[in-house]
């Protein structure tokens, strides 16, 4: 478990059922784990496919991956927007 989600399991937040789990940072960066693959990217848009086959799709102005790995990745930028379908 990342320490991120140790902490968000202290607060009641991250649950066991959940496949992923994202957190806003004030619109200027974005935690996400639980993605199985990138499908787009570019400054104003990023899509990934989650575990469990929904998709997530950031907008906004100059987003960048910061970090990432094969669990977590960090995106970073002016995030407008965060959906998952």
């Amino acid at each position: 478990m990342h320490s991120f989600d140790g902490l968000l399991d202290r607060v009641g937040i991250l649950s066991a059922s959940v496949d992923y789990r994202y957190f806003n940072f004030g619109g200027k960066a974005l935690y996400l784990a639980g993605f199985s693959e990138l499908l787009e990217l570019s400054q104003e848009i990023v899509v990934f496919r989650l575990k469990g086959g929904k998709r997530i799709t950031i907008k906004g102005y100059n987003l960048a991956l910061s970090e990432m790995d094969k669990e977590i990745v960090i995106i970073v930028g002016k995030i407008l927007s965060v959906e998952v379908l």
